[in-house]
């Protein structure tokens, strides 16, 4: 088993951070406070713009917290097509034949053993996340 993990620790992954950090933001949006912060970065640095959809949050906790995801019932919940996560369920399959996760239907467990592997899995879901390029903490 520590072959398979290892086999996935060298994927670059998001390390879940940002600016302004998470606990910034508030229950609706406020212009005035985006502006500020942006006014506040270098103009010269580079810049990623990620525009955060509810349900990949939701399911990326319950990966990340819980080790389980019904991905079918949160994309009801929001109100998305049930086809909508189609690529990221079909990315985690690559983790369901090394006997790291269970895939059934839309959803997800990840077994005791793919533990070490959760913020790969917890990627599936990052649209932008390009694992070729190496801007990204390595996963394990």
């Amino acid at each position: 088993m520590t072959e398979i993990i290892l086999s996935h620790a060298n994927m670059r992954v998001p390390r879940y951070t940002s600016y302004p950090p998470a606990t910034a933001f508030g229950a609706s949006p406020d212009e005035t406070r985006y502006r500020n912060w942006l006014s506040d970065l270098d103009p010269a640095l580079a810049a990623a713009i990620y525009i955060h959809v509810p349900f990949c949050r939701e399911g990326i906790n319950n990966i990340m917290c819980v080790m389980r995801a019904d991905l079918g019932q949160i994309i009801q919940k929001h109100g998305f097509h049930k086809s909508v996560l189609d690529k990221e369920i079909i990315a985690c399959r690559k983790y369901e034949s090394d006997g790291l996760v269970a895939v059934n239907g839309r959803q997800l467990r990840i077994y005791e053993q793919g533990r070490p592997a959760l913020r790969s899995i917890a990627s599936c879901f990052e649209a932008y996340l390009d694992p070729e390029k190496s801007r990204h903490a390595l996963a394990v």
